[in-house]
């Protein structure tokens, strides 16, 4: 089966990043995801740690721009989303499959699995939510920023830029992880890692999938 997103220009999308549409396609269930690189993943690479250099670099961009799907080629089944015209959606619980509209109330969607549908009214009953209960506008205890989609550099700098010069709630607890061991050393050369702390936020270090302190 394919499935295209053609449009995902609204805040928060792919951006032309090869790596977040995997994680794109992942978190919409996907067992398995294979996005082409493109301009913006070779501009990347280029120059990195253990990307090819001279000869050898063209070389790769030239194995690399091999990649895509071959004009025409069938498939079994097409699927096509507006990324723009998809709601922004609030997760709870413990799996990404525990969703909801962010006007809709606490629901699950099982995903063709039933042991996941009744798991689910435990997700939410663990945070406190009821079926049908608005999640929007509830008081929030933790946020979590980083790790995967949202550890690059520049997600760091726009959550210090909120951060900078305020204060966290005394109720609420920030954990804040930068996406790789890269990201955390520019974050800390440029500063930002101060500024969440001096904000009350808890600066933490990725292990694998997990946050560590």
């Amino acid at each position: 089966m394919r499935l295209r997103v053609p449009r995902l220009d609204h805040p928060g999308a792919l951006n032309g990043r090869a790596h977040d549409g995997v994680q794109h396609v992942d978190r919409g269930g996907a067992r398995a995801g294979l996005v082409a690189p493109d301009d913006t993943t070779y501009e990347y690479l280029a120059g990195r740690p253990f990307a090819p250099a001279g000869a050898e670099w063209e070389a790769a961009l030239s194995r690399w721009r091999g990649l895509p799907t071959d004009e025409g080629a069938a498939y079994d089944r097409s699927i096509v989303l507006d990324g723009a015209a998809l709601e922004p959606m609030i997760t709870f619980g413990t799996s990404p499959e525990w969703n909801s509209d962010h006007r809709a109330g606490a629901r699950a969607r099982s995903g063709g699995r039933p042991h996941r549908a009744r798991i689910a009214p435990q997700g939410a009953g663990l945070h406190g939510h009821r079926a049908g209960k608005p999640l929007l506008g509830r008081s929030v205890d933790v946020v979590f920023i980083g790790s995967c989609t949202n550890g690059r550099l520049s997600d760091l700098r726009a959550a210090a830029g909120l951060l900078r010069g305020r204060k966290v709630n005394p109720k609420v607890r920030v954990l804040i992880v930068p996406g790789s061991k890269d990201v955390k050393r520019q974050a800390e050369a440029e500063g930002l890692a101060e500024v969440f702390r001096a904000a009350g936020a808890e600066w933490r270090r990725r292990v694998a999938r997990c946050a560590s302190p």
